[in-house]
């Protein structure tokens, strides 16, 4: 007769043991591997270490190449701005002391071609005031001897400067070089202005501060 009913097969559920001999045998396994296995492992997984230290050193070596030349850029451009402002603090000091001698010796010049013997004393003065050294001492202590020539002769003079140069300067003396142009009265001439035109030359000393004139001579 019919032999035992035979169980039906199951679906789902677990493998047997049979099933797993089969694929196995079907697709044999090569390696098995724990970790990331994006990563190598083994020999070549020291290979990589070592490549990577060695990519960290070069990377902190280009740094630090960086960071000096860098350092020096910022040096080298310290001291050019530095060397710069230092040129330009000097031009704008020599030429502080060429405008302050200017102003001195056009001031001088011009105190000294408007003298009248109408107001000789106060016109002494002035020349005095802009006046060093022995320039000083004749319009302050030769003044009385002055004031009688002028009145003497009945002199007065004008003028203005046209023209003022600097020959030299520097830190404590100056000679500038002024051209007037003005007249000239007297009895000479009875009272009426003639034309006079003069070349002068001033020497100047700073004097705290100040530009004062310690010689005026005439020059052709």
């Amino acid at each position: 007769g019919d032999g035992p009913p035979r169980p039906a097969p199951r679906r789902g559920g677990c493998r047997g043991p049979a099933w797993w001999v089969r694929v196995g045998a079907q697709f044999p396994i090569v390696e098995t591997r724990t970790g990331d296995p994006g990563l190598p492992h083994g020999g070549a997984a020291g290979s990589y270490d070592a490549r990577m230290r060695e990519a960290g050193e070069g990377r902190s070596l280009a740094l630090w190449v960086l960071v000096g030349v860098l350092a020096v850029a910022c040096a080298v451009g310290g001291i050019q701005v530095a060397q710069a402002h230092d040129a330009r603090a000097r031009e704008e000091a020599r030429q502080a002391r060429y405008d302050a001698t200017l102003d001195a010796a056009t001031a001088e010049a011009t105190s000294f071609v408007n003298v009248s013997h109408q107001t000789a004393e106060a016109d002494l003065a002035r020349i005095a005031e802009g006046a060093t050294g022995p320039l000083r001492d004749r319009y302050t202590e030769d003044v009385s001897t002055i004031v009688r020539s002028l009145r003497r002769d009945e002199t007065a003079t004008t003028g203005e400067v046209v023209w003022a140069g600097v020959v030299r300067v520097d830190d404590m003396n100056a000679t500038v070089l002024v051209a007037t142009d003005g007249t000239r009265a007297d009895r000479r001439t009875q009272g009426e202005p003639e034309e006079r035109d003069l070349r002068l030359r001033l020497r100047l000393v700073e004097v705290d501060g100040a530009w004062l004139t310690s010689e005026i001579e005439v020059v052709e």
